[in-house]
């Protein structure tokens, strides 16, 4: 006899015969992997929000040097490494995390994606595509004026002619918005306010640090190593899988989180399932001992059970992928609502959120089901 064809009919006979059953026993598989799905669509969407920033900010250099505490970095650096016939441009950079009080007086929440004073930069002046693009009014030229990036001015409802407040570690300026600005690094609810480069030096640095060397050209990571002995000099490729390793492991917290409820919702859904089957069994005695005496063997009813929790658990994990996609988006939605900001990018919805809770979802459900399938 071919046990295959007759498991597999049996179990889309009983599965069709009972769908409510059908719809509880799924519901249960679905409360569990629709948080397991949602924690890694979530986590993988924070990460290619801030991957999009990493990627463009060094996107365009051969070279990055990064200060650290130990070594900083200065600008006459930047014009040393810039002399070099070898070297095609340079782009000095500094930036600091600033609290940014709007117009209204209400602190400016940007999900995580910070908000951040640096100075403006003209594209002849970059060396990567993260310059700014002035889309309404003009570039700061005098103390007291800044730009603002056009998304943080959306939602925030700051406009030309406002004046905003910007509080970093030494002191509170009031700053007036004379234009606002396209930034590629501008991704969900980052933030950059930008004053003129003479204006930056003078009021809110020393003149002199950097935090940031970027070089373009044919000059080398060795050469650079050797001219400046103990400082971070990395490949853009090294310093932009460097930090995004970084953000990934402070962003897998939303994985653990919501994994942790995706468990506990599996454990109760384990013992409805295998409480269903329990009945199905029990109801199915009759069934079982007519099939037995026509020659159908035990290996070959307890498929027949387990193949029937195999269904159900593909369909209650494929329909908990798409509960957790809407999850996610109730997250998102909420946060907003909250003011508390978010960087969005868009859904990233990678291999991890498919193929792990269709696995987990499939396997709780069949070895919940094994106990009474063997009896």
């Amino acid at each position: 006899m071919n046990s295959l064809p007759i498991q597999r009919k049996l179990s889309l006979r009983n599965i069709g015969a009972h769908k409510l059953r059908l719809i509880m026993t799924v519901l249960a598989v679905v409360l569990g992997t629709s948080f397991v799905s949602g924690g890694f669509i979530l986590s993988a969407s924070l990460s290619k929000a801030f991957d999009d920033i990493i990627t463009v900010s060094y996107e365009g250099s051969d070279l990055v040097m990064q200060s650290t505490p130990d070594y900083p970095l200065t600008r006459a650096m930047g014009d040393d490494i810039a002399a070099r016939p070898d070297v095609e441009k340079v782009e000095v950079t500094d930036m600091q995390s600033i609290v940014l009080i709007g117009p209204d007086g209400s602190p400016y929440q940007s999900g995580g994606a910070g908000s951040w004073l640096l100075p403006f930069s003209s594209p002849e002046e970059t060396v990567t595509d993260s310059s700014a693009t002035i889309l309404e009014g003009r570039s700061p030229a005098s103390p007291g004026e800044a730009v603002i990036n056009a998304g943080a001015a959306e939602r925030s409802g700051i406009v030309p002619g406002d004046t905003i407040t910007v509080i970093n570690t030494e002191k509170r300026a009031e700053l007036e918005v004379v234009g606002l600005t396209e930034l590629s690094t501008a991704t969900g609810g980052w933030a950059g306010v930008q004053v003129a480069l003479e204006v930056y030096q003078t009021e809110f640095s020393d003149g002199e640090s950097a935090s940031r060397i970027l070089i373009r050209g044919d000059v080398t990571e060795e050469t650079l190593a050797g001219m400046y002995p103990g400082f971070d000099v990395s490949t853009s490729e090294e310093a932009a899988e460097r930090e995004t390793e970084e953000i990934s492991s402070l962003l897998a917290f939303f994985t653990y989180i919501l994994g942790a409820f995706g468990l506990i919702a599996l454990l109760v859904g384990t013992f409805i399932i295998s409480n269903t089957f329990s009945m199905i069994v029990a109801q199915r005695t009759k069934e079982f001992a007519l099939l037995r005496a026509v020659g159908m063997s035990r290996q070959q009813l307890t498929g027949s059970v387990l193949a029937e929790a195999v269904v159900i658990g593909l369909i209650g994990s494929a329909a908990g992928i798409g509960v957790g996609i809407g999850l996610v988006r109730v997250i998102v939605t909420v946060m907003e609502s909250f003011g508390l900001g978010f960087p969005d990018s868009g859904l990233a919805v990678d291999a991890g959120s498919i193929i792990i809770p269709l696995v987990v979802g499939v396997a709780v459900t069949v070895l919940s089901a094994w106990v009474p399938a063997r009896r």
